[in-house]
């Protein structure tokens, strides 16, 4: 008896389906004849293409039906997977949207996404497969399927990149233009390997900078497999800072490419960060009669979450002069080198500058950007001046601290080597820690 020349089957739309399909699917293609490396890309394009209606076709809703058909063609597969949804769309709860289909792109031989009639997506595979045979003519190759592949990695709303083993990229979506602050994807693909990442400054989120080996990318193509990497990542130009994940997948091929999914999680980690350090300040403070004793602690708790440096400083009787309590750096080094500052050179109290004037008019005081031309204005002697420059000063925002209606001293917080700025909202949380610290002397 001659094997079927075509399957179907139609399930619900739920996680146990996905194995089953896969099964039955590859045993109609054994059945044919199909070779063996054939039927494994069949398996993971089909668990691939079954996952994606699972996860994305019923957000919202009851999960609703999967179909999946299978032909024979003259040394071909014809496999199609289709639902009833709304179409492809990224949720919440899932890892994102865009991997599985680049890999099915790579599996087989045509890849066509599409609007299935009555609603929902259909996305049709075929796979090359010496030695079967039947009657199904085989959906046309060409730019335009390429073409619809690429517009629905575009339209998702995760950063996807695709990069050669030399760290050129070579296709990326919107969002990830967006993401890596160029004016759209084609400045990404013209760029030179490295020149992107060289935009950012990339620390972990102890401060410690990224090394080029630590790519999700490069550790893909040296047959390793990625955790996701979290990041800190300051664009130069701009100060602006970001947190991101990202993941990566090896697409086998000539050449193999890395598929490189960058997730936005600032206000994710900004919002843990500023959790966290809020309640292991308020642990340290009602844990000790005397507060200044807690200071430095909370000091080191803020670098690097909200700076390099951070820095109290509290008014002594009279109301002239600061008593420095804490000073905090990532680096010792650094640090010494920070009290060396303020032993040789104190803080001169003035009005219209620096504490003096955040004491004088009980406001923020933001510095964008902190020159050179600054430095030697400030500086005292050519020794000062050496030490400013070493410590590498880029921005900074002085903050009071006020309780009763009293101002008792000043919190200050400047970034050097990650080049960020504060924006709004750091300054905002800054002051309400400023205040937190002095409500409780």
């Amino acid at each position: 008896m001659a094997p079927p020349v075509r399957f179907e089957e139609q399930t619900a739309a739920v996680p146990d389906a996905v194995p089953r399909l896969r099964r039955a699917v590859v045993a109609f293609a054994r059945e044919a004849g199909a070779p063996e490396e054939v039927l494994d890309d069949l398996a993971l394009a089909v668990s691939e293409a079954a996952t994606n209606a699972v996860l994305h076709a019923y957000v919202g809703a009851a999960p609703g039906p999967v179909r999946v058909t299978a032909e024979l063609g003259r040394d071909a597969l014809v496999v199609r997977v289709r639902d009833a949804g709304h179409g492809m769309r990224p949720r919440p709860d899932s890892p994102g949207l865009g991997l599985g289909l680049p890999t099915i792109g790579q599996l087989c031989q045509h890849i066509d996404i599409d609007a299935a009639p009555g609603g929902g997506t259909e996305i049709c595979m075929v796979f090359r497969a010496p030695g079967v045979d039947g009657p199904s003519e085989l959906p046309g190759q060409g730019d335009a399927v390429r073409r619809r592949l690429a517009g629905v990695v575009g339209a998702l709303e995760e950063a996807v990149t695709v990069s050669d083993a030399d760290g050129r990229i070579v296709f990326a979506n919107d969002a990830a233009a967006r993401l890596l602050g160029a004016a759209g994807a084609d400045e990404l693909l013209a760029a030179q390997p490295g020149e992107i990442f060289g935009r950012f400054i990339s620390t972990h989120e102890d401060g410690t900078p990224l090394r080029p080996d630590e790519i999700p990318a490069r550790q893909v193509f040296a047959g390793r497999e990625p955790a996701p990497l979290l990041l800190r990542v300051v664009e130069r130009a701009t100060g602006r800072e970001r947190w991101t994940r990202t993941t990566a997948r090896l697409l086998d091929g000539e050449p193999p490419l890395s598929v490189n999914v960058v997730h936005d999680v600032t206000d994710e980690m900004r919002g843990q960060q500023r959790s966290a350090l809020l309640e292991r300040a308020g642990e340290l403070l009602a844990r000790t009669a005397d507060p200044r004793q807690a200071f430095q602690e909370i000091a080191r708790l803020a670098v690097p979450r909200l700076a390099d440096w951070c820095v109290v400083d509290l008014v002594r009787p009279g109301g002239r002069t600061l008593d420095r309590v804490a000073l905090a750096h990532r680096d010792p080094a650094r640090e010494e080198l920070g009290r060396e500052l303020q032993r040789s050179y104190p803080w001169q109290l003035r009005d219209d500058e620096g504490p003096g004037l955040v004491l004088h008019t009980g406001e923020p005081l933001v510095i964008d950007e902190i020159a050179d031309e600054l430095l030697v204005q400030r500086a005292q002697d050519e020794r000062h001046l050496e030490i400013l420059r070493g410590l590498g000063f880029r921005s900074s925002v002085l903050l009071p601290m006020q309780a009763r209606g009293e101002l008792l001293g000043v919190l200050t917080l400047a970034n050097a080597e990650s080049e960020r700025r504060f924006g709004p909202d750091d300054v905002t949380f800054a002051l309400d820690l400023a205040r937190r610290l002095a409500s409780a002397l």
